[in-house]
């Protein structure tokens, strides 16, 4: 808002951090499974992809550039039916 007051800018600074002070207060008391589970599966998926080329690296001397981009594009796609067949589509 370009009109507004300097009071009403605070007031509205003050109800914003009450809300937000709020929120973080009870997500900290109540923490939410679903973080943690989303933390997790990011990192399986990281792993899948990168696990593959990081292996055919160091234990084959004739990888190329498609090998490694076909190896991390099998693991990729390996993990996420395992998670959309076991977790569901919206796990």
């Amino acid at each position: 808002n370009p009109g507004i007051s300097e009071k009403g800018e605070l007031l509205a600074a003050r109800i914003s951090m009450g809300v937000a002070l709020a929120v973080a207060t009870d997500l900290g008391l109540n923490p939410p499974g679903f973080a943690a589970q989303t933390v997790a599966l990011a990192f399986g998926l990281a792993a899948s992809s990168i696990f593959p080329a990081l292996m055919m690296g160091i234990f084959s001397k004739n990888i190329n550039n498609s090998g490694a981009v076909a190896g991390m594009l099998v693991g990729l796609t390996t993990t996420l039916v395992y998670i959309f067949l076991h977790k569901g589509w919206f796990f």
